[in-house]
């Protein structure tokens, strides 16, 4: 029978303890390279914490609006891929739980299974769902415990995908700069050197000068190609507006009205900011197509002294923005747009189609 004295003693052991975890899931988070092995840790401290058996954490996938299983962690195994991990019976269970959950309500325990969200701000990005043993449901301190560990897996997961758009977005910058280095260098040596070598070709019928011309005209060609291959592929060989139509024939079907219409000009934008906005439409473009049953999707951009802006505009079916949007697609146009300082709003409710509007300022 424990009296109070030894009851004391086991709580601050066990805020000892719970600190002690926060302490090292924090210093790996900052000095942890390895995505992976820092979510497979928080989920081995958090089955500790809970004596769970089984965890699985779990990512919304924007486009199809379901739970993808990211990662699980079991006790006899530790961390490693759910499908290694869990039995196909279990896995569906903790899933089919999922994909009924409000973000809104999280964290929740269901039954024998306790709910935690990855959140930032609004972005409901997934969840940890661990498999609790029959002793009894978790206290509110652990439950706040174990909820502060999800949320430093949301933050590696956040800072991951930062770190992946500040790449992409360098080696968009730099691909732009050799390509241009290419066109004011080799490309204009090049038409340089044709221009002197057709002059020669005027006063001799030297054959060495003809096939001279004719090296020249390859090598200018070869740069050429290496120009428009340096260049982000949806928007290498044709203007924004064209690319933008393109990838609405692609993804629109057929029996939703796309209507576009442009005021202005568009401006030349560095290629990673015109990147950024091209992969927003082309988002929101799935997002219409998989999701809204419309029937007409207006798309309106617009082109200012100091500033583009883009309307896309859907009479499709809608959504309760104000529980917060959910899906990591929806997500990933906010950041993209926030990388760039860019503007982004998304209007929707239910019955009432969906409004994207998005604003950039430029030079």
């Amino acid at each position: 029978m424990s009296t109070p004295d030894s009851a004391v003693q086991d709580r601050e052991f066990g805020l000892a303890h719970a600190n002690a975890a926060l302490k090292r899931s924090l210093d790996l988070l900052a000095n942890e390279s390895d995505l992976d092995g820092f979510l497979g840790r928080v989920l081995c401290d958090i089955g500790s914490r809970l004596d769970a058996p089984h965890i699985l954490m779990w990512l919304m996938d924007g486009k199809s609006g379901t739970a993808v299983p990211r990662l699980a962690w079991s006790e006899a195994c530790g961390p490693g891929s759910a499908d290694d991990l869990l039995a196909p019976d279990t896995m569906d269970a903790m899933l089919a739980v999922v994909e009924r959950l409000d973000p809104g309500e999280l964290p929740a325990v269901h039954a024998t299974m306790l709910h935690l969200p990855l959140l930032i701000g609004d972005d409901h990005l997934g969840g940890i769902s661990a498999l609790l043993a029959q002793t009894g449901q978790p206290s509110v301190a652990e439950i706040a415990w174990v909820q502060a560990l999800a949320h430093q897996a949301t933050l590696a997961l956040r800072l991951d995908f930062l770190s992946t758009e500040r790449e992409a977005a360098a080696v968009l910058k730099e691909r732009a700069r050799i390509a241009r280095e290419i066109h004011d260098g080799i490309a204009q040596t090049l038409i340089g050197i044709n221009r002197h070598l057709h002059g020669a070709l005027a006063h001799t019928d030297c054959p060495a000068v003809a096939s001279a011309i004719e090296l020249a005209k390859d090598g200018l060609a070869e740069a050429r190609r290496t120009m428009k291959a340096l260049g982000p592929h949806q928007l290498s060989n044709m203007t924004f507006l064209d690319a933008v139509q393109e990838v609405a024939r692609k993804v629109i079907p057929q029996q939703i009205e796309f209507l576009l219409s442009s005021t202005g000009t568009w401006p030349a934008l560095p290629p990673e900011r015109e990147s950024n906005l091209f992969r927003v439409v082309q988002e929101a473009f799935n997002n219409v197509a998989k999701h809204s049953s419309a029937t007409r999707l207006n798309l309106e951009v617009s082109s200012a002294p100091g500033e583009v802006s883009i309307l896309i505009q859907d009479n499709g079916c809608g959504f309760d923005v104000r529980g917060g949007a959910t899906g990591v697609g929806l997500a990933n146009m906010r950041h993209r747009m926030d990388a760039i300082d860019g503007f982004f709003q998304l209007v929707s409710a239910p019955g009432s189609g969906t409004q994207v509007l998005i604003r950039l300022a430029c030079a």
